[in-house]
């Protein structure tokens, strides 16, 4: 598993309720920044398909360690 998800792992476990709802409020509004991930998707499958079935976009995870490099267009 990549660092990311085991350090969230690992805070879901020793924070107290209180302290998540805390962190919770705190990042509550960066929740409504930059499009979601189906309309991510959907933006680049417009942007490399241009309506043409036989393209696809390839996801990777070249980098386990950086989870921010998973996607790869082909």
């Amino acid at each position: 598993m990549g660092k990311l998800f085991e350090e969230f792992l690992e805070y879901i476990s020793n924070a107290s309720e209180e302290q998540i709802a805390k962190d919770w409020e705190e990042l509550k509004s960066s929740n409504d920044i930059g499009p979601t991930a189906t309309e991510y998707f959907n933006y680049i499958d417009e942007l490399t398909n241009n309506g043409d079935p036989l393209n696809e976009i390839k996801i990777s995870n070249v980098n386990p360690e950086f989870p921010l490099d998973f996607l790869l267009l082909n």
